[in-house]
């Protein structure tokens, strides 16, 4: 399914327009979904409350609102959650998938990807980015980001998940 007929869906759901009546002030900032090679999983879509520094989590799973919950917003300090732009989001995900997965077989050959975590989000480096993580089986993290207006690979990197340390890999 197509992100913006998950956010319509969510915009739709008198669950959320109640929410969003509750808390005015909140703003889109991620959705995350997880692909294996057996099934797609529930997205989550993500709104910041800046006052609170809370983000809301709406689950949707089979074309339902399914939950709802708040917490602390998780990030590095000192980052500002940026407001997502829907409009800006013109390569949809199956094509991302698709283009992504091309250029793994061209670039990366040896790594065979067994799940992708994507993120649509925006990183202050990058802008606005389909983030995806693909985990392989030989224990490696392949990050790729691909900018949402253009649909060009704006970065990627393979990194040891075994040598994983203190510093920064995504």
């Amino acid at each position: 399914m197509h992100f913006q007929n998950i956010f319509d869906l969510l915009q739709d759901d008198q669950k959320f327009k109640d929410w969003k009546r509750e808390f005015p002030d909140t703003y889109l900032s991620s959705a995350f979904v997880t692909f294996t090679k057996e099934m797609n999983n529930d997205w989550q879509i993500n709104y910041y409350d800046k006052k609170t520094d809370k983000t809301t989590t709406f689950t949707i799973l089979n074309e339902e609102v399914s939950s709802i919950a708040t917490d602390e917003t998780f990030r590095k300090p000192g980052t500002v959650i940026e407001k997502l732009n829907v409009e800006n989001v013109k390569f949809n995900l199956a094509d991302v998938l698709t283009k992504i997965d091309t250029f793994i077989k061209n670039e990366y050959p040896q790594e065979y990807i067994t799940k992708k975590l994507i993120v649509l989000q925006v990183v202050p480096e990058f802008g606005q980015v389909w983030n995806i993580t693909c985990i392989s089986m030989t224990m490696k993290a392949l990050n790729i980001k691909v900018d949402t207006l253009t649909g060009e690979i704006t970065h990627h990197k393979l990194t040891n998940l075994l040598d994983f340390r203190s510093e920064e890999h995504f």
